[in-house]
């Protein structure tokens, strides 16, 4: 029996295939930058399940950069394949199409999503909470103009409402904490902020 036969007899295996299948992809992050991206490798990325991409440390990750973009992937269909979102809101000063549209609904991140990367403008418009089962969150400095450093009205919301089963949490450097009744999670055993002792 050559190694090819060999390897098709394996490859029928169920089992055996999800199995390497996770292995080649351990401790990997697959990234996307559009939601046409995303679509066209669904078949392939429905393949992994919750549990394969959990305990193989596998992320899909999305970036968007757009709000228009944020309201279309959480209304697809595909959007539970994805396990790492990074939100960019962009620089609202000078981005007109984003000015005239709704705000941003934290409420309707999937609740699949386990890593969030967020780059919020500081006039940002939202409401919401974000999902329980985020355990990885950073929040950056908008790369731009704006900083965090006076305060954020979306930051302060975000650190009000923490999910409960967060285990690391980044905050910009410096960064200014206006909230009141900021509580960390128990379960958080990473944190990365680093300021004066006002704001402690």
């Amino acid at each position: 029996m050559n190694n090819t036969v060999l390897f098709f007899l394996l490859w029928r295996n169920c089992y055996l295939r999800a199995h390497i299948r996770n292995r080649l992809c351990q401790n990997l992050v697959i990234n996307f930058y559009s939601l046409i991206e995303l679509q066209e490798n669904y078949q392939y990325l429905s393949l992994f399940t919750d549990k394969d991409k959990l305990e193989n440390t596998i992320y899909i990750c999305l970036n968007i950069k757009s709000l228009r973009e944020y309201n279309q992937f959480c209304n697809c269909n595909y959007r539970d394949i994805v396990n790492d979102l990074v939100l960019d809101s962009g620089d609202i000063h000078h981005d007109k199409e984003n000015q005239d549209l709704e705000e941003w609904d934290l409420d309707v991140i999937p609740i699949g999503i386990t890593r969030l990367h967020c780059y919020f403008a500081n006039n940002l418009k939202h409401r919401g909470i974000l999902p329980q089962s985020i355990t990885d969150l950073m929040v950056d400095n908008y790369i731009g103009n704006n900083s965090y450093n006076s305060g954020s009205k979306v930051l302060d919301s975000i650190l009000s409402n923490l999910p409960s089963s967060l285990q690391k949490l980044s905050i910009p450097f410096q960064y200014n904490i206006n909230a009141t009744g900021v509580v960390l999670p128990n379960t958080l055993h990473d944190l990365d902020y680093t300021t004066n002792s006002i704001s402690l």
